[in-house]
C-alpha cells in the first residue's frame, strides 16, 4: 500500500489526473493470529534427533545420490551432505530464534560480536545497535548452539547455508510442526514473542530486536491465545 501510495504522488507530480483521496486511505490493522513458534513448538524443534537412522532413511528417500559430476564440474550433493545440511538449517532457524536475528544478521554473526553474557552486532538492515542476552536458559540456548560449532575453527558462529530454503519444509517435517510453514523470518518473531510472556519488558526486548518505535515493534509479535488466557488467569481477580 505505501509503494501505491507513493506511485500516486510520483503520478501527482507528473500532472497525471489522480484522485486524491487516496491520500486518507489508511490499510485497517487486522488481527493476523499467531506468527511465531509457541513455547513448545521451539523446544519440539530443539529437542528433534536428526542423527537417527530413520532420519537418515528420510533422506535417502527424498534426496538422490550420485558419484558423478553435472556439467561445468559442480558435484552432485551427496546424502551425507544433504543430512548435513539438515542440521544446519535446523540450527540456524534456533539462533534466529534464540537471538531474534534477521537471517542476514545470523549468517555474519561472528566470535567478535560476543561479549560476555551479551552479543552486541548492528543490525545490517538498520544499522541499529542489537544488545542480545547470550545465556542458556530452559527455552532459550543459543550458547550450548554456538559451543558445539567452535570447534571447526569457522569465521562465523555457525556455517553459511545457501540453500537454506530448499531444507526448511523437510526440517519442519522432521520436527512435525504443522501449525505455520517453517521459515528463518519466525525467528525475530518467536524471540520477541515468547520474551514478552517471560515477563521481560517490551523496552528491554526492543534493544535486543533493534526496534526503534513501539509500532514497528508490535508487528513482531505474535499472539497465542492460550499463553494469552493463562497469562490473564495468574492475575485474575478472586473475590471470597
Amino acid at each position: 500500500m505505501k509503494r501505491l501510495k507513493a506511485f500516486l504522488h510520483w503520478s501527482e507530480r507528473q500532472y497525471i489526473p489522480v484522485n486524491r483521496r487516496y491520500q486518507d486511505f489508511e490499510a485497517p490493522e487486522r488481527y493476523r493470529g499467531v506468527d511465531a513458534l509457541t513455547e513448545n513448538e521451539l523446544l519440539r524443534l530443539a529437542a528433534v534427533d536428526l542423527t537417527t537412522p530413520q532420519v537418515r532413511a528420510y533422506v535417502a528417500e527424498h534426496f538422490e545420490q550420485a558419484e558423478r559430476a553435472l556439467p561445468g564440474g559442480r558435484p552432485i550433493v551427496t546424502l551425507d551432505e544433504h543430512h548435513q545440511r539438515l542440521q544446519h538449517v535446523r540450527d540456524k532457524v534456533l539462533l534466529c530464534c534464540y537471538l531474534g536475528l534477521r537471517l542476514g544478521d545470523a549468517n555474519r554473526l561472528a566470535p567478535e560480536h560476543l561479549a560476555g553474557e551479551v552479543v552486541r552486532i548492528h543490525a545490517n538492515k538498520t544499522g541499529v545497535l542489537c544488545v542480545i542476552p547470550y545465556f542458556d536458559d530452559d527455552v532459550f540456548r543459543p550458547v550450548a548452539l554456538i559451543e558445539q560449532y567452535a570447534p571447526l575453527g569457522l569465521a562465523t558462529c555457525l556455517p553459511y547455508m545457501r540453500e537454506i530454503y530448499d531444507y526448511l519444509p523437510h526440517v519442519q517435517h522432521l520436527a512435525g510442526l504443522t501449525r505455520i510453514p517453517l521459515s528463518t523470518r519466525l525467528g525475530r518473531k518467536t524471540f520477541a514473542t515468547l520474551k514478552i510472556y517471560q515477563g521481560i519488558p517490551k523496552s528491554q526486548v526492543m534493544l535486543a530486536t533493534g526496534h526503534t518505535t513501539e509500532k514497528s515493534f508490535n508487528h513482531y509479535l505474535g499472539i497465542d491465545e492460550q499463553e494469552l488466557v493463562q497469562a490473564y488467569r495468574k492475575t485474575a481477580r478472586r473475590v471470597a
